[in-house]
Order: structure tokens, then C-alpha cells, then sequence
């Protein structure tokens, strides 16, 4: 976001059932400056970028490449809506446990 000034809001919700599979929904938005429609086709590509500088704090154009690619891994879907001048909103959509499923951890 712009001089680090904004909101970035995250959500999580349980969606309806799609062909007998549930869903968890993570939404996170924010009150940046949006990506430009041109752009947003090629936001999951590798290396792509429009910060052009040679600062490290401007990425390389892999961490929306990686994010998708673990998503997919996961049999989940990663989606952006974007609004020049307004913000984004990425949703990660991920195949939801089966109800009955326990799940445990060791502790140490």
C-alpha cells in the first residue's frame, strides 16, 4: 500500500458445498493502489513485476508465482479481484477437512 498507510483486512468462512466438496474460503484485502487490469493476467507468471528498481524490497516476481503453485499443490484455487485506484482482494479457496477428520499434533 502506498507510503504503508491503509487497511488490510482478512476473513475466513466456510463456503457451500460444490459438487459434495466444502470449502475454506481466506480472503485478505487491502487499500493499496490496485493492479491494472493489463497486469492482472500475468500476476501468477513467473517473474513478472512492475517495480523495476534494483532495491531488495522490490521482489523478483516469484512470491504470487509460489503462493499460487502451493495453492494448486493443495487442490485449492487462488483468486484476485482488483481495482486501480480502489485496492485488492486475493481469496485462497481450499478443499475444506471431511467433518469426521481428527487431526493431531505431538507435542514435545
Amino acid at each position: 500500500m502506498p507510503n504503508g498507510h491503509g487497511i488490510i483486512g482478512v476473513q475466513t468462512r466456510l463456503l457451500p458445498p460444490v459438487d459434495s466438496t466444502s470449502w475454506v474460503q481466506l480472503q485478505v484485502e487491502d487499500q493499496g493502489c490496485g493492479i491494472a487490469p493489463d497486469h492482472l493476467e500475468h500476476i501468477f507468471d513467473p517473474f513478472f513485476t512492475t517495480k523495476h528498481s534494483n532495491s531488495a524490497g522490490d521482489g523478483s516476481g516469484l512470491g504470487l508465482t509460489t503462493a499460487h503453485q502451493i495453492v494448486h499443490d493443495h487442490g485449492g484455487k487462488l483468486l484476485v479481484e482488483s481495482q486501480v485506484g480502489v485496492g485488492s482482494v486475493f481469496s485462497v479457496h481450499l478443499p475444506a477437512p471431511d467433518v469426521h477428520t481428527t487431526v493431531s499434533a505431538a507435542r514435545e
